[in-house]
């Protein structure tokens, strides 16, 4: 009986090592190898966004069905539309190659044909469009997936709707193809054109704002108006930088994924300056409180102003730090909850 199954359990183990010895060969057949390396749409997007990130608008142009295009035509053309898509990818979707299915096949419940895969549509003034992938076939006869022929005649109408416009025609090429974090050399160079402008507009139009108030503050009896209109001039200052630069950048046709990040980023400086206002006036009516309890004789009740300054202060400061974190998608409900 050991002998027999000694046996038995020999014949097992080499028929294992003969099936894994033929799964190996099979997997090196040429035919294996395409059908477990089958492109996808993922890979297709991935590899178009690598190249055109890199500038190398010869490579994405191979992610592109150009076969409605004369061959003759292809090495000028392919460029320019993979360039052209990629200003109207930048100017309506945040696409993502891990937003896109890894699957040979695409999609099937989509309600499109089984060649093609939706990546988004874009509003346009004439309507919605629809950005495709097909399945076509390659020069060797494999398929693969490429942007639609369908979507690359919309592209040129589409990138001079939501492109730079005149900007592209009289700007030079050098200032379009160095590109850094997904932005060309002249939004760097707009962008701090901008700031620079923010900056000067925010000092000439709070002096502006004090010339004109202060004449009607000087009215008041008191100082206390003309206080809070100094305590307040920081605020406001920071405020028009904001709302220039807010301004500024609607002309540089950023990505739209670089356009949320500073979206956020200047209603977290909104919150910030209405929260200096508020603090600075808290200091202000501070002050007056003390000095008008000094004019009555309360001074044992000096005691409690510096305290309410604090308490108010920090009431304040947890407001803004919570609309901050909302308005960055942080989800307080759960952390007040938590606490």
């Amino acid at each position: 009986m050991e002998h027999r199954a000694s046996g038995l359990v020999q014949r097992r183990a080499a028929a294992t090592g003969i099936a894994v010895i033929v799964a190996a060969l099979v997997a090196l057949t040429p035919g294996a190898r395409a059908e477990s390396e089958a492109p996808t749409p993922r890979a297709a997007v991935a590899g178009y966004l690598e190249a055109a990130r890199a500038g190398d608008w010869e490579a994405a142009a191979a992610f592109l069905d150009l076969r409605r295009i004369p061959a003759a035509r292809r090495p000028v053309r392919g460029p320019a539309l993979a360039r052209d898509l990629k200003t109207v990818l930048d100017q309506t979707l945040a696409l993502s190659p891990d937003l896109v299915t890894d699957d040979a096949d695409g999609v099937r419940d989509d309600g499109l044909a089984p060649e093609l895969e939706r990546l988004g549509t874009v509003q346009t003034a004439r309507g919605p469009v629809d950005l495709l992938l097909r399945r076509v076939m390659d020069d060797a006869g494999q398929p693969t997936w490429k942007f639609a022929a369908a979507t690359l005649a919309q592209v040129p109408a589409l990138a001079k709707e939501l492109g730079p416009g005149a900007l592209a025609e009289w700007l030079p090429a050098p200032l379009f193809d160095i590109r850094l974090f997904d932005l060309a050399l002249w939004q760097w160079i707009g962008l701090l054109l901008v700031a620079v402008l923010a900056y000067g507009i925010s000092w000439v139009g709070a002096l502006l704002v004090v010339r004109v108030v202060r004449p009607v503050v000087q009215r008041s009896r008191t100082t206390f108006d003309e206080r809070l209109l100094h305590a307040t001039v920081g605020p406001v200052r920071l405020g028009l930088a904001v709302l220039v630069f807010a301004a500024g950048i609607l002309l540089l046709a950023l990505p739209v994924g670089v356009r949320t990040v500073f979206v956020g980023l200047e209603k977290a400086v909104a919150i910030g300056v209405v929260a200096w206002v508020l603090i600075r006036m808290v200091d202000v009516l501070s002050d007056r409180t003390m000095a008008g309890l000094v004019e009555r004789g309360r001074t044992s009740a000096l005691g409690l102003v510096p305290a309410g300054r604090k308490a108010a202060k920090a009431v304040v400061i947890g407001l803004a730090v919570i609309a901050i974190l909302q308005n960055l998608g942080v989800n307080i409900t759960g952390i007040l909850a938590g606490l």
